[in-house]
């Protein structure tokens, strides 16, 4: 068993009484690593017919919350192959800090250069290399065309993380021709949480 902020338990007794979206929720706990989980949920939904697979991470308060009146489940309306909200930091339960987390672009070198408020203002829909799986909608045809593992973590020789399992998507996904995108105006919080 875990734990879950009160703020997302409420959304998602809403989205499971909502008539706008056909909406079925799946929790997997104890699988670590958590791309363990996200592949398993997958594996779940290529079993169903539902047209879009959306990932919450647990520690991810979407919208609408206190920083965006949007709701979530519309990011399925763009119509795009891959979406993801604007994660934002939240530490210890302060205002978000404004700094983006988990939406980047390839500098020429290959190495990541997240988005800055200079890339994601005025709210509109960004085209990037990779991005978390925070608050990520799918559609499922990205889904049926990749081969499992979808997420998956990629260590160096001494098991230190090189490649994240949301960003191992992201890139397997753009190798084979889908888009991946961010909505700067779907801007969620992160509850990050560390020990001490």
């Amino acid at each position: 068993m875990g734990t879950i902020n009160t703020e997302l338990a409420l959304h998602l007794m809403r989205w499971n009484l909502t008539e706008r979206y056909q909406v079925k929720i799946y929790f997997e706990t104890g699988m670590i690593p958590i791309s363990a989980a996200q592949n398993s949920i997958v594996a779940e939904f290529l079993s169903t017919d539902y047209s879009h697979l959306f990932l919450l991470e647990s520690d991810v308060i979407p919208p609408p919350n206190r920083i965006c009146r949007n709701d979530a489940l519309d990011l399925v309306s763009l119509e795009v192959d891959a979406v993801d909200g604007l994660c934002f930091i939240c530490e210890r339960g302060a205002p978000f800090n404004g700094k983006a987390v988990a939406a980047s672009k390839f500098r020429k070198d290959g190495s990541c250069l997240s988005l800055g408020p200079d890339e994601y203002l005025p709210p509109r829909l960004i085209e990037v290399d990779v991005c978390g799986a925070g608050c990520l909608m799918i559609k499922r045809k990205v889904l049926e065309t990749l081969k499992p593992p979808y997420f998956k973590f990629e260590c160096d020789d001494d098991g230190g993380v090189k490649i994240t399992q949301d960003y191992f998507f992201a890139m397997k996904a753009k190798k084979s021709g889908f888009g991946i995108h961010i909505h700067s105006g779907f801007q969620c919080l992160h509850q990050t949480v560390i020990g001490i």
